[in-house]
């Protein structure tokens, strides 16, 4: 269910969700004082908690920081933020087009208009056209570049270590296969040397044994 809203000055109706009808411009509900009690935390309070257990410079600086997060600083973080998605309700108000004419704490600033948007009090209905697309930043998009430039350089280091210990190994193995054949080479030379010799041996004892049958005949 919706709700229209006039617009100030006669510029028509803005459409509002029924279960925002909770809000009203001329004061702050409840839900809004739950859901960022950051802006309504009394000074008693906190001085109750923290004043007596600070330095006297540390209370000054928390008072500071109270001065940025009052009811009426949310007051004028939420109007304007409605007024200025009013006055265009067909365009997507975006978080950082507010926080450029809002000063203060910025991520206040962002928690108020998550809240108002969770709400359907801005950004109802919007033209999803006109909504931001994400994208990455720049320097997360250099990051990853200059990361995928380390990685190719990476790539390209453990390709050349490889390619040489390739080339280490293959030469290696030429090595090893010409000492293998080198001593089996020298085996079958050394076995026919062997061989040789024992032949020559047979054939002096043969002549010899020859030689004294004919000695006996001859006697």
């Amino acid at each position: 269910a919706e709700l229209l809203e006039a617009l100030p000055g006669g510029l028509g109706a803005v459409r509002v969700p029924a279960y925002a009808r909770w809000y009203s411009r001329t004061s702050v509900h409840e839900i809004e004082r739950r859901a960022l009690p950051e802006f309504f935390a009394t000074a008693a309070a906190e001085e109750t908690a923290d004043g007596r257990a600070m330095a006297h410079q540390h209370q000054q600086q928390q008072q500071q920081q109270r001065q940025l997060k009052t009811e009426r600083v949310y007051r004028q973080y939420r109007d304007f933020m409605v007024d200025a998605w009013r006055a265009q309700p067909a365009r997507y108000l975006t978080a950082t087009a507010a926080r450029r004419h809002l000063a203060g704490d910025v991520c206040a600033i962002l928690r108020v208009h998550a809240f108002l948007e969770h709400w359907g009090l801005i950004n109802y209905h919007t033209d999803p056209d006109t909504r931001p697309t994400p994208s990455a930043p720049a320097a997360l998009a250099a990051a990853n570049s200059h990361s995928s430039a380390n990685l190719g350089a990476n790539a390209a280091g453990v390709a050349g270590a490889l390619s040489a210990t390739a080339g280490a190994l293959g030469a290696v193995r030429t090595r090893a296969a010409a000492v293998h054949n080198w001593s089996a080479d020298d085996a079958h030379s050394r076995a026919g040397g062997e061989r040789g010799d024992l032949g020559g041996n047979g054939n002096g004892n043969g002549n010899g044994g020859n030689g004294g049958k004919g000695g006996g005949g001859s006697g």
